[in-house]
C-alpha cells in the first residue's frame, strides 16, 4: 500500500492510499492510544460532563482497585475534543 497527500483550498491535507490491488481510497489517520494507557489494567471508569467524557480512570484490581493512570479530556466551546492529558 502506498500513500500520498494533496493540499486542499483551506490548507488541510487530504491523504489517499493505493492498495496492493491498485484501488485508490481515502486514508484514515490512526492514533495509537496504546501509549496513553498503562500496560496492565482490569477496570475502566468514565466520568462525563454532559455528553462528553471528561475523565478516564484505569484501575488494577477491579472498581475498588489501585488507580494506575488517568486520562483527562478537554473540549472547546463547540464540544470538539481538543486535548488528552495523561496523569
Amino acid at each position: 500500500m502506498s500513500f500520498s497527500n494533496s493540499k486542499q483550498d483551506n490548507d488541510k491535507k487530504s491523504y489517499r492510499a493505493v492498495t496492493d490491488s491498485g484501488i485508490e481510497e481515502a486514508a484514515r489517520r490512526v492514533i495509537d492510544m496504546g501509549k496513553l494507557v498503562p500496560e496492565q489494567f482490569d477496570y475502566v471508569s468514565l466520568t462525563y460532563t454532559g455528553d462528553n467524557i471528561t475523565s478516564i480512570a484505569y484501575l488494577m484490581g477491579g472498581s475498588g482497585g489501585t488507580l494506575v493512570a488517568t486520562l483527562t479530556l478537554t473540549y472547546d466551546g463547540s464540544d470538539k475534543l481538543t486535548s488528552i492529558a495523561k496523569s
